[in-house]
């Protein structure tokens, strides 16, 4: 017997006998099926075949995760041999859920068409999940943990909807932004009779009537929505104006921004369209301000990136640049600094390690760099005998020099969106408040920018969009944001209060990273430094449900790999990914992920000085 089958066993026999502890029956069998997906929004009740859970056979995904053997656990140990079947136990779960509350024959009881028996099954799923709610918390931690990670591979279903106001509190991050991306898109009375679902979870019969309604009612809306755009369609088509579509079936394009050409003052930048992009910069001028400095155009062609699949902008008129003093008032914008001051005081003890871990290291380094091989200076101890026998060795000379830092530009590239609300977004304002003002006095010039999306929902963008008839696969769907809280030029006590923007309740919204990667890679080859480093601090794949919904569900994570392997391999930036709570190994070839906020400053602090 090979050593797979022998696992394949022993994961049948711990599930076999964990689902008929739970279920009392000695007869049931658990059996794996290639053609089961591993996804839970593929899920349905196919997961049970009378006695017989028929799981996905992911045995080889799983021993590819599989951890290194711990030479101090015993040969064998009970941990390595229950760490494939934790990776079953999402999948055993909701097939043990399906078996405990679902009813085949009141579920297949109506016809229904395979669309139509598709939305069932999305909700369904969510109500046998509902009924194990108070009874086995371990089966709803495993599932809530499972829906989060598959929502990270573009999945996703108006069943999250139902699933918040069940859960509320217990649902991960990522589920929570989605579930209210989902509901804001909706019609508010189709939301509301979604959520009033939960009240019949008890009882299938009455829970598929109320599910057949709120299909009537999206039926109905969406017939309403093609009468109207029908209407609107030839209005717009008469009427448009050209230059709004220059964008629209644009393939390959590298995103960059130009100065608005409004007014010298204005410090609010619209993205322009390919023929006309630059790049803005921010120095200080005599007096202390920020003036705008026209830095050359790239060529577009040198930029271009292939893709399998075109990567589109629908529109980019309405992007924007801004500095957050723009966004908010002065006023305002230094009582949220404050705020902010109120929160990193708690992490002073934090602060002051990262400060001094960070001084020490530059220092260190500072003064550890010695120069071989040159025509003059002190004679090399260690070459001393091969000169004696060789007078005319040359290369027999070493000099002690200081590492000088003034040839670096950092930028650091930060993810102001939603699921960053709260502590994330605190610990990424104090890590780069402290790498910010120590890297400033080694003379290195550093960029803070945040991005995200101007609007809910596609904004502006996705309004013209449905003004022109919702053509398909349109490509990006939302208005960027950049976010400039610091330019590199600029002196970070001047900077400082910008970071308070990060607590303005509503700025975080969508992240796009492929676009802003570009935008921060963009402006950094403009420097003249060297050394350029892209550092990207985010919580995980790339979400913005406008754009999701309206294309193929990879759009921007596809973009996002080809955007970070343009940047490493075509340009001479050194790019690191850091992952809040989510590995982004799958994005960045230089990655680390932490688990715990508290290591963000540390992590940054590592992977900085490493580059340096």
């Amino acid at each position: 017997m090979t050593k797979e089958n022998t696992q394949i066993n022993q994961i049948k026999e711990y599930l076999t006998s964990t689902v008929r502890a739970i279920v009392s029956d000695e007869s049931i069998q658990i059996d794996f099926n290639s053609d089961q997906e591993n996804n839970f929004f593929v899920w349905n009740q196919n997961l049970v075949d009378g006695k017989v859970l028929v799981l996905p056979q992911i045995l080889q995904e799983i021993l590819k995760q599989t951890p290194h053997h711990n030479p101090e656990r015993s040969e064998g140990s009970l941990d390595d041999e229950l760490y494939p079947v934790k990776q079953f136990r999402a999948t055993s779960d909701m097939a043990l859920c399906y078996l405990l509350f679902h009813d085949t024959k009141i579920h297949q009881k109506t016809q229904r068409n395979s669309e139509e028996q598709k939305f069932f099954d999305e909700f369904e799923k969510i109500r046998v999940i509902a009924n194990v709610k108070n009874s086995y918390q371990g089966i709803v931690w495993n599932l809530l943990h499972k829906i989060e990670e598959d929502i990270f591979s573009g999945s996703t279903s108006l069943s999250l909807i139902l699933l918040q106001e069940i859960f509320g509190k217990k649902l991960l991050p990522k589920t929570v932004q989605t579930a209210k991306n989902l509901a804001e898109n909706l019609n508010s009375k189709i939301t509301k009779e979604i959520k009033n679902l939960a009240k019949k979870v008890s009882n299938q019969s009455e829970f598929e009537l109320a599910v057949a309604k709120v299909l009537e009612m999206l039926k109905d809306e969406e017939n309403s929505n093609e009468q109207k755009d029908d209407e609107k369609k030839s209005e717009a088509q008469s009427g448009k104006p050209k230059d709004d579509l220059n964008n629209y079936g644009q393939e390959n394009v590298e995103m960059e921004v130009e100065e608005n050409p409004s007014s010298g003052e204005e410090e609010t930048l619209s993205a322009p369209q390919p023929e006309d992009q630059k790049i803005v910069d921010f120095k200080e001028d005599e007096k202390g301000g920020l003036a705008k400095v026209k830095l050359e155009k790239q060529s577009l062609e040198e930029d271009k990136i292939e893709f399998k699949n075109a990567y589109k902008i629908f529109t980019s008129k309405f992007d924007e640049i801004v500095f957050p003093q723009k966004l908010i008032s002065k006023k305002e914008l230094e009582l949220l600094r404050d705020q902010l001051d109120l929160k990193i005081v708690k992490l002073d003890s934090i602060s002051k390690k990262m400060s001094l871990k960070l001084k020490r290291k530059l220092m260190a380094k500072k003064h550890s760099y010695i120069e071989r091989d040159n025509s003059s200076g002190v004679l090399d101890r260690k070459k001393l005998t091969k000169f004696v026998l060789d007078p005319f060795m040359e290369d027999i000379w070493v000099n002690n020099k200081e590492r000088e830092y003034q040839d670096t530009a950092l930028t650091i590239l930060l993810d102001n969106s939603g699921s960053m609300r709260g502590s994330p977004i605190v610990m990424s304002a104090l890590a780069c408040e402290i790498i910010a003002g120590i890297l400033e006095k080694f003379s290195i010039k550093t960029e803070i920018i945040g991005f995200t999306t101007a609007d809910w929902k596609g904004g502006k963008a996705r309004k013209m969009w449905e003004n022109l008839g919702r053509p398909q696969n349109p490509g990006r769907l939302n208005e960027l944001r950049h976010i400039i809280y610091k330019s590199s030029n600029q002196n970070f006590k001047k900077a400082k209060v910008n970071l308070g923007l990060m607590l303005k309740e509503g700025i975080l919204k969508e992240n796009i990273d492929g676009e802003a990667l570009l935008f921060a890679k963009a402006r950094l080859m403009q420097r003249d430094e060297k050394r350029k480093i892209l550092m990207v601090i985010s919580d995980g794949t790339p979400i913005d449900d406008s754009t999701n919904s309206s294309n193929d569900s990879d759009i921007l994570s596809d973009h996002l790999r080809h955007a970070i392997n343009k940047i490493e391999k075509q340009s001479k930036i050194e790019i690191v990914g850091i992952g809040i709570g989510h590995s982004t190994e799958d994005f960045y070839q230089n990655s680390i992920t932490i688990k715990s906020l508290e290591e963000l400053g540390d992590v940054m602090i590592e992977k900085l000085v490493d580059l340096l």
